[in-house]
């Protein structure tokens, strides 16, 4: 807990640099645990169109990324099993899909990890970057939809998949962009309510891993993460 405060601490001393607020006001938008939701009620957004603009034009997603990670236990855990996965599976390069503020490349990157960010371009995705650079961590940064993804050993794609139009052609990309025997770590939340979370993909919550399968995906575990590798 102590070392999540002090996450919290640097995160609202980033948000400061990067922002031009004053402390009081980032600390204010920090710790609006519905801050995110307000904006997407605000917003509005139906077409895919839409979502995307939403999350390329708004601070609002940063502020809520951050505070998850210093509040949610076993979300901040996650950072460090994944990197244990990593490390026993001999794993070089990681694409983190759907990065957003760009926690797991950090820790990743810092142990050594071959990283590549990719989101909607916007907002998130300049802060990840002026992050990135503050730390001195060389991690490729792709804008989703418009970069090619390349070839890696594992990819990330966690609170991503509820989001999204089209979960089954995501994930068809991500298994693409996949190594034969990588990795995809994956979290489907589809029947987590929330104002963000797309209703119409909480159909999937029950046919989504036969999906998978069908693509050429074995499961391999689970803990906060679903983990699966590649087959075909």
């Amino acid at each position: 807990m102590l070392r999540q405060k002090w996450h919290a601490r640097q995160d609202i001393n980033e948000l400061c640099r990067f922002t031009g607020k004053s402390k009081a006001e980032v600390e204010k938008l920090f710790w609006n645990k519905t801050l995110s939701q307000e904006a997407w009620a605000k917003a509005d957004p139906q077409t895919e169109t839409e979502i995307l603009q939403f999350y390329a034009l708004n601070e609002e997603p940063i502020y809520t990324n951050l505070l998850w990670y210093v509040t949610d236990v076993a979300k901040y855990q996650s950072q460090f099993e994944l990197l244990k996965f990593c490390k026993a599976h001999n794993v070089k390069t990681a694409l983190d899909y759907g990065g957003g503020t760009g926690e797991y490349c950090i820790h990743l990157a810092k142990h050594g990890i071959n990283m590549t960010y990719c989101d909607v371009y916007g907002y998130t995705w300049k802060f990840s970057q002026w992050r990135f650079k503050k730390r001195n961590l060389n991690i490729n940064m792709l804008r989703a939809g418009q970069d090619p993804l390349g070839k890696y050993d594992l990819i990330v794609c966690t609170d991503v998949l509820e989001h999204v139009k089209n979960p089954p052609k995501t994930l068809a990309t991500l298994h693409e962009a996949l190594h034969s025997g990588g990795f995809l770590v994956a979290t489907f939340p589809f029947d987590v309510r929330k104002p963000q979370h797309l209703e119409e993909n909480v159909k999937y919550s029950q046919t989504i891993r036969v999906t998978l399968s069908d693509m050429g995906f074995k499961p391999i575990g689970k803990t906060y993460f679903e983990f699966f590798q590649k087959t075909i």
